[in-house]
């Protein structure tokens, strides 16, 4: 199962799985989105917005739909496995399967759904202490954290639920969306399916379906009117009404206390390199404007440097990877890649810079001219790049950024001139720094 260091990071692991997630309150299990496990999703890309630690904060727990194919048995506390024994002992064992140890000492067992089988949502109908979570609910996973943290235990693999499991009675149906919000999660279905390039008969009958589900269906002609309206809209119409409502479901999330996250955040930083506080709390302050540098008109370049090998420089940039937006790190690469990735947009963390600038005559030339013009807003790079049997070409790319730049030794007097230089040193004996890795 993916595992991570940091709930956002944990997040974007679980969609690429295929799990569709959702953050949730940081301690507790309240959703931070308008319409809870409803909102949850797969696409990376829009996780990745959902778990922005300067709207979510830094440390969300990290909530999962269950799939419909599958279905969690929830063992609460000593009443439930007491529960779970007495029905293990009279129908035999779970089979071996993945599962959670919760933050609050319960256990969480996943489980598929043979094909054609259906489970649904219960609290306590099994028996004292077992709760199913099924289609329409959800749990917490690792990267969450409430009494305790979330920790994945047993095989990997997932196992068939056994038919004893199955043969419970089910009481009521999944929660549906409230007057007033089925237009909207119509329309948010409509345009998923119209963008993933399914036709307008295929919306028309999905929609009817979903609408059916709901408790208090809207009347079938107006089902029929927003799948009309959807057929003749371009994709891209459509992608951004979804991106509008999914705006609309990060702004209902409570507001961040910016200087806790950056507290946090600086302390976290201080447990893995020897830096002051004053030189932590600056990086954290760096890391947040990562996700707020278009809202300015330069974004500095950090230049974390020290006299000798060995003080935490490349250490620091994979802390910074952590939290960064859109972080590309990298040491040697092409001319190319680099205008390449700069241009479509990231924060470039860029290790063994004095070795970097040693490079080739055309690679050193553009890294210069991309470096100089990362530090501006609407200062574009003019570069030359090939253009097939044309040979070469000149054009204006905007690469303005956040950049981060690790090497030993100083920066060309223009680099300098535009950067906020962090001086490392080795630990000292007595100085502890824990290692990232096994902080995982």
């Amino acid at each position: 199962m993916p595992v991570a260091l940091f709930p956002y990071e944990a997040a974007e692991r679980y969609a690429a799985a295929g799990l569709a997630v959702f953050p949730c309150r940081s301690g507790g299990k309240e959703p931070l989105t308008r319409h809870g496990c409803r909102d949850a999703t797969s696409e990376t890309d829009v996780v990745r917005r959902m778990f922005d630690p300067l709207t979510v904060g830094l440390f969300p727990n990290i909530g999962c739909a269950v799939p419909p194919d599958g279905m969690v048995l929830d063992v609460d506390g000593p009443d439930g496995a007491a529960s779970l024994a007495q029905l293990e002992a009279a129908h035999g064992p779970l089979p071996p399967t993945a599962s959670v140890q919760t933050g609050g000492g319960g256990r969480h067992y996943w489980f598929l759904l043979p094909a054609g089988a259906t489970a649904r949502n219960s609290v306590g109908k099994l028996a004292p202490g077992l709760d199913i979570r099924a289609d329409g609910g959800y749990v917490l996973l690792p990267g969450s954290r409430t009494a305790d943290a979330y920790r994945w235990e047993g095989p990997d693999a997932i196992a068939p639920a056994p038919a004893w499991l199955l043969a419970t009675p089910a009481p009521a149906p999944a929660a549906t969306p409230m007057k007033g919000r089925r237009h909207q999660t119509l329309m948010k279905l409509g345009g998923k399916l119209l963008r993933d390039g399914l036709s307008p008969d295929g919306i028309r009958a999905a929609l009817l379906v979903e609408n059916q589900a709901y408790a208090e269906p809207k009347p079938e002609a107006e089902v029929l009117r927003i799948a009309d309206y959807l057929a003749t809209c371009p994709p891209d119409k459509a992608d951004k009404a979804e991106a509008a409502l999914h705006r609309e479901t990060l702004l209902a999330a409570p507001p961040v206390d910016g200087a806790a996250m950056l507290a946090d955040l600086t302390a976290f930083i201080r447990r893995f390199v020897v830096l002051s506080e004053p030189q932590s709390l600056l990086l954290a302050l760096g890391i947040a404007h990562s996700w707020a540098y278009r809202q300015f008109d330069y974004a500095p370049i950090w230049h974390i440097t020290a006299p000798e090998k060995r003080c935490g420089k490349s250490r620091l940039l994979e802390v910074v990877r952590l939290f960064a937006w859109q972080p590309w790190i990298t040491g040697k690469t092409t001319a190319a890649n680099l205008q390449a990735r700069c241009a479509d947009g990231c924060t470039l963390l860029l290790d063994e810079t004095d070795a970097a600038l040693e490079q080739d005559r055309e690679y050193v030339a553009a890294l210069r001219a991309i470096l100089d013009c990362r530090f501006e807003a609407d200062k574009p790079a003019s570069l030359r790049v090939p253009n097939g049997p044309k040979g070469w070409e000149s054009v204006d790319l905007d690469v303005f950024g956040p950049t981060w730049l690790a090497g030993i030794g100083q920066l060309p007097d223009t680099i300098a001139d535009r950067s906020i230089p962090i001086m490392m040193r080795r630990k000292l004996k007595g100085e502890a720094c824990e290692k990232l890795r096994k902080a995982a």
